[in-house]
């Protein structure tokens, strides 16, 4: 009973002194949400501008079809790979962004989530537009496109969620609220 006591008063001063927890920012949901949003539009916007700078080529890939010289292909190539590259790049500073602002990684993936979500569905509203540059003609809509397109839009959203994982995994990888340093 004696060691029992002896143990307790040793270490009664480290029970009053408790470390102070890092506090994670209040609107840390609204913020991550509202980065994934911006950027999201941002592809979308992206996404449709890219074809509207260069409708010349764009036009001459839709009419000429399988028949498209070796230049007007791999221009389209080209700038399709361009604008992927760019959506790639916003994905990262997506996570970037709210690695700084939130902290907490899982809303890293969420925000991409939503910007991965938002660019597939610009692809899709893309191939309504009529007289879209590059688009030879309009697909009618059949409710039986639904649940692919739901499908491919939550894939091309954890694409774009897990580049933003991994973009704030990287920010914060030294931040207390992980490190459990309050230094």
């Amino acid at each position: 009973m004696n060691n029992q006591e002896d143990y307790n008063s040793a270490y009664a001063e480290d029970d009053d002194m408790s470390f102070p927890a890092f506090e994670l920012p209040h609107n840390r949901v609204s913020v991550a949400l509202l980065i994934g949003l911006v950027a999201g539009l941002i592809t979308a916007l992206i996404h449709f501008l890219i074809p509207f700078l260069n409708v010349q080529a764009f036009q001459t890939a839709a009419t000429q079809g399988a028949k498209m010289s070796y230049n007007t292909a791999l221009t389209v190539t080209g700038l399709n790979c361009l604008g992927i590259f760019l959506i790639i790049v916003i994905c990262a500073f997506t996570g970037y962004f709210v690695g700084k602002f939130a902290v907490q990684r899982r809303l890293g993936f969420f925000a991409g989530l939503l910007v991965g979500g938002i660019y597939y569905l610009s692809t899709i509203i893309e191939g309504y537009i009529p007289v879209y540059p590059g688009s030879s003609a309009t697909p009618s809509f059949m409710l039986s496109y639904i649940l692919p397109g739901l499908l491919i839009t939550l894939i091309f959203g954890c694409l774009g969620g897990l580049i933003s994982l991994l973009a704030t995994w990287m920010t914060t990888r030294h931040h207390p609220y992980y490190t459990g340093d309050l230094n």
